[in-house]
């Protein structure tokens, strides 16, 4: 259900939404004008406004419920758009302190690497130009890295070295 909700055009499943609660609205009238003509009851008017008081109050809560979630799921993704980005500038600038075969290298990767990002945005979750960026993506990510170890590599002495191994669990400094 979760992918089909995903992949499917928000203004198909506004007018299905519409569709059904008009017809749920127009059935209720047909009840109503139905009770009444019957003379089941003498106070079908009553009847109705005891049902309408509980059900306004139950969409009312149904509301505020889809609001709630709705707003906290724009939040975090607004919190992981900003935290990806502020990476990607982090490390975009940790790139230009590199020595310089490598500060030429890494520029155009980053680049294209924000670029592929931005554009992921529009794209559906199930789709397969999704996918397939998301594994340029990745792609790009480690032509990033292996220049960033071979930086590291090139120059022992720098501190950029003991990071690149530490952080894969690797230290190969000598004393």
């Amino acid at each position: 259900m979760d992918q089909w909700l995903n992949s499917a055009n928000e203004w198909i499943v506004y007018t299905l939404i519409v569709v059904i609660l008009v017809g749920a609205v127009e059935f209720g009238a047909l009840m109503a004008r139905l009770y009444r003509t019957r003379d089941w009851s003498k106070d079908a008017d009553r009847f109705l406004s005891n049902l309408a008081v509980p059900s306004l109050g139950l969409l009312a809560l149904m509301i505020g419920f889809t609001f709630a979630m709705s707003l906290s799921a724009f939040e975090a993704r607004t919190a992981a758009v900003l935290d990806e980005a502020n990476a990607i500038g982090s490390a975009a600038l940790r790139g230009r302190m590199l020595t310089e075969p490598y500060t030429t290298a890494v520029a155009p990767l980053f680049k294209q690497y924000a670029q592929l990002r931005v554009a992921l945005r529009g794209a559906a979750l199930g789709s397969e130009e999704n996918a397939r960026r998301l594994q340029r993506s990745v792609e790009l990510q480690e032509r990033l890295w292996q220049q960033a170890i071979a930086a590291a590599k090139s120059n022992p002495n720098n501190r950029s070295y003991w990071f690149v191994h530490t952080s894969t669990g690797r230290d190969d400094r000598r004393a």
